[in-house]
């Protein structure tokens, strides 16, 4: 078997002398030259006889891929081998584009060049002598003449490429190397070449032939005009309408053109495609124009040239082979591929450029934080917006300071796993969400996401957004939500506090009552009248308990009065230290007997205390101390600047199991309790907050868990009140004279004790439960009602709406509206005549406001009809 017989262009002794060695000494592969230059190959080649052409990429006064092609188009094959360091794809596609039978890189010749040549050997090639040599050696010594031969020829109307807009192929590929490729196949017909851009402009024009320049030149000043852009859109440019009409075609269809051109010769246009899409066209003109003088004639008439000169340049030009114009035509394929993927090159260069722009920009403009890491977790380089996220500096990162896991707490690591995982089976990960731990220890929410930028890269790169707005954000709107259903529950709670209280009033109004009555018919029997007096006091608390309620509520006002605190201060020791267990020690500090005045509603504020201190006895179930101290501020060492006379202070202190600080935070809510389910409503410390911001004070709490908790409350102080006498006591209940009243409420308990205190005080009642009612009975007896005392609230038809019905026959009727709604004595300001009594009333109050009223109507003139002012009554 004849040995392989192999033909190496390269320039490089070193490498040439390592691979002529190695190759020889395989026994079956003979190296029958080494030339330096495509040149001297394409002088050689014909001679040598090479089985295989070994040619490198980068060659003195040309490339590889260029020689390569030239021997590909004049010799069929042999097989070539292009060589190269470079690892990028598009040379690989450059090497494909020219139809190389193989593509190896110089690192791995020794281990790949054997197998290569042995498979390229066994492809069957046709004899070298067998080719059609005899128009091909005259091609063949075209080719290897100087390149100086080979300068476009430049037209006197300038470089049409000037014009180029476009410029995709022009700039991609460049004019000296479009001029080189070319060339290439022009060395071979001798005529004209064109390379057009997708849009039609000119990349490269350029002419060999005599023929080709005269007519070219003829038809520009057909145009009539110095301006080129003009002269191409005129339609008169005759050399460049056909050229441009078989490139355009070829571009329209994608496929090549073969047609006839107006200037007597052929034109052969290929479209150049880059990356899937057709980019522009190139195209060479063939074959020999006609020597008929007729038809010379009438081509100089229309190219408006010498027709002498015309049939001269027609005589001197030689007829190619058939061979050589399919020779060049394959060229011509090879120069389109190749022009394709330099363009296609320029492209994935440009937009890889743009995208690490892109990337750079990013990265610099410090909107979200970029890392990259390897896999074992340390972050290998970072922006400042990452560093500054995470508190270290670029120093740190240098020294390899900054490490993945560090960053990252225990609970969020199995999620960094779980990435990890996916980035190293898909290429990338979710993004998820997790903190990060800065240099000084605090956290810092972020979204992280992976993704892998090469293929088999031990790294990765990291895009991290801080989160700390988003979740500061979701925070306040969580915030706002919570106190949006807080406002809800405090609105559900009034409506319920101001139901009960209602209910409550009645109730009330009725032990009032019979209280009184009690106490009358109880004569001068002690045991009776003490019981009376416990009974009434008891009540009184009872109505300080609705109070509370309304005032919680906001639907009601508080009875305000000056009232000594350090005397209910004593009060809250004693009853303390009887409420509290054997293992609980009461002391107290409250300053002797003098007293401290505060404006305010004794009953609430004595709640307001109680309640504290109950809280504080729970708070120690094991035993302990449980302190009270009351101390005078004066205005100067207070912060209420308002408070003329200071204010006083009253603390209750424990040290039982005291308060985190988020009990703290919200021991002031509705329904929040601390205790277990049936030992507490979660209402008693909002009733304090409420009372205590309702008198003009403030609560402090001071307390840590095990560490007990001192609540101190701060009350404006008031001047000490007038001498005076308790209205409650001896005052004798009015007398009537028999006047008749229409009583109407709905509430059995109370309709009755009034009825009955009335009836006993002189007047005569008459009963009913509700407005419709009333109306009828007014009806009824007409004149011989002196007065209304209506409820507000009745079924059917309410107090108010009654007396404007009554009104519209009687408007001087006097009236008494009893409620417990504040929102009805506010409303009802502008009722004439009329008396506003608060429930829960005493009875002497009730007969005393129906006693006024009617002596009122009786001394006023008959004409003052409009009655009196509205007159409340607490």
């Amino acid at each position: 078997m004849s040995p392989i017989r192999v033909l190496i262009i390269e320039d490089n002794a070193a490498f040439v002398e390592a691979a002529s060695a190695f190759l020889n000494s395989r026994g079956r592969i003979a190296v029958v030259g080494v030339v330096r230059s495509p040149v001297e190959a394409l002088s050689r080649v014909a001679d040598l006889r090479p089985d295989v052409v070994i040619a490198t990429l980068d060659l003195p006064e040309s490339s590889g891929l260029i020689a390569a092609a030239r021997i590909k188009a004049l010799h069929d094959p042999p097989c070539v081998v292009v060589l190269t360091d470079r690892e990028e794809l598009p040379y690989k596609r450059l090497a494909e584009a020219i139809a190389a039978d193989g593509f190896l890189l110089k690192r791995n010749f020794t281990a790949g060049i054997e197998p290569l040549l042995a498979e390229l050997a066994s492809r069957p090639t046709r004899p070298v002598d067998a080719r059609p040599l005899v128009s091909a050696d005259e091609s063949l010594a075209r080719l290897a003449a100087p390149r100086t031969v080979l300068r476009p020829f430049e037209q006197p109307y300038g470089d049409l490429t000037q014009l180029n807009q476009n410029r995709l192929i022009l700039d991609s590929v460049g004019k000296d190397i479009l001029t080189e490729i070319v060339c290439d196949y022009l060395e071979v017909l001798g005529t004209s070449a064109a390379v057009y851009e997708k849009n039609g402009d000119y990349a490269l024009g350029t002419f060999s032939s005599g023929w080709c320049r005269l007519l070219d030149a003829g038809s520009r000043a057909c145009c009539d005009t110095s301006d080129n852009r003009v002269a191409l859109a005129s339609g008169k440019w005759h050399c460049h309408e056909s050229c441009w009409q078989a490139s355009r075609t070829s571009m329209e269809n994608c496929q090549p053109v073969d047609m006839e051109c107006l200037g007597g010769i052929r034109l052969y246009a290929v479209p150049i495609v880059a990356r899937g899409e057709v980019v522009g066209s190139i195209n060479f003109g063939y074959g020999t124009p006609c020597n008929d003088a007729d038809a010379l004639a009438e081509l100089a008439r229309l190219y408006k040239v010498d027709p002498d000169l015309l049939a001269r340049e027609a005589a001197v030009c030689r007829a190619h082979a058939p061979a050589v114009i399919e020779i060049a035509k394959r060229r011509l394929h090879t120069a389109a591929r190749l022009i394709g993927e330099i363009v296609g090159r320029r492209q994935v260069e440009t937009e890889l450029r743009k995208s690490e722009s892109r990337f750079r920009r990013l990265v610099e403009s410090n909107i979200v934080g970029v890392i990259i890491a390897d896999f074992d977790g340390a972050v290998i380089e970072a922006n400042d917006a990452f560093l500054k996220m995470i508190g270290y500096t670029r120093e740190e990162l240098a020294r390899g300071q900054i490490h993945w896991t560090d960053l990252t707490p225990p609970e969020f690591r199995r999620f960094d796993e779980e990435a990890l995982a996916s980035w190293r089976r898909e290429g990338n990960a979710a993004p998820w969400e997790k903190e990060y731990k800065r240099k000084d220890g605090s956290r810092v929410p972020v979204c992280v996401g992976l993704a892998q930028l090469e293929e088999n890269a031990d790294y990765c790169v990291a895009l991290v957004l801080d989160l700390s707005q988003q979740k500061g954000a979701q925070r306040a709107l969580v915030e706002q939500r919570e106190q949006l259903l807080h406002a809800q529950k405090m609105a559900t709670l009034g409506t319920l506090a101001a139901g009960i209280a209602h209910d409550f009033n009645n109730m009330l109004t009725a032990i009032f009552g019979y209280t009184e009555i009690v106490r009358e018919e109880a004569g001068t029997s002690p045991k009776l009248l003490d019981a009376a007096d416990h009974l009434q006091k008891a009540a009184e608390q009872a109505a300080a308990v609705s109070r509370s309620l309304l005032t919680f509520s906001r639907k009601g006002a508080t009875r305000r009065r000056s009232t000594d605190l350090n005397a209910l201060a004593h009060q809250l020791a004693n009853m303390a230290r009887r409420l509290t267990p054997d293992s609980i020690t009461v002391v107290s500090e409250l300053g002797g007997t003098t007293p401290l005045w505060i404006h305010a509603d004794e009953s609430q504020i004595f709640q307001v205390l109680l309640n504290i201190a109950i809280n504080a006895r729970d708070a120690m179930p094991r035993g302990g101390t449980l302190g009270l101290r009351l101390k005078h501020a004066p205005p100067e060492s207070t912060q209420a600047g308002d408070a003329e006379f200071g204010c006083a202070v009253i603390e209750i202190e424990d040290d039982g199991v005291g308060m985190s600080l988020e009990v703290q935070q919200r021991m002031f809510e509705p329904f929040f309790t601390t205790k277990r389910r049936g030992h507490g409503t979660g209402l008693g410390m909002a009733i304090v907050n409420a009372i205590v911001q309702e008198h003009g004070g403030t609560i402090d709490v001071e307390s840590a868990p095990d560490r007990g908790t001192r609540i101190a409350v701060t009350l404006p102080c008031c001047a000490p009140p007038a001498a005076h006498v308790d209205r409650e006591a001896g005052r004798p209940r009015p007398r009537g004279r028999g006047e008749t009243v229409l009583l109407a409420d709905d509430n059995p308990y109370v309709r009755q004790v009034v009825a009955a205190s009335l009836t006993a005080a002189g007047f005569e009642v008459i009963e009913c439960e509700d407005g419709i009612e009333a109306i009828g009975e007014y009806v009824r007896y007409g004149p011989r009602i002196r007065a209304l005392i209506l409820d507000a609230d009745m079924p059917r038809l309410g107090g108010v709406p009654c007396l404007a019905r009554i009104r519209e026959t009687r408007p001087d009727l006097p009236a008494i509206i009893i409620t417990g709604s504040e929102n009805v004595i506010r409303n009802g300001g502008d009722i004439k005549n009329t008396v506003m009594l608060r429930k829960p009333f005493q009875m002497v109050d009730l007969a005393e406001a129906v006693m006024r009223l009617i002596t009122a109507q009786q001394s006023q003139p008959a004409s003052m009809t409009d009655g009196s002012a509205n007159t409340v009554l607490s």
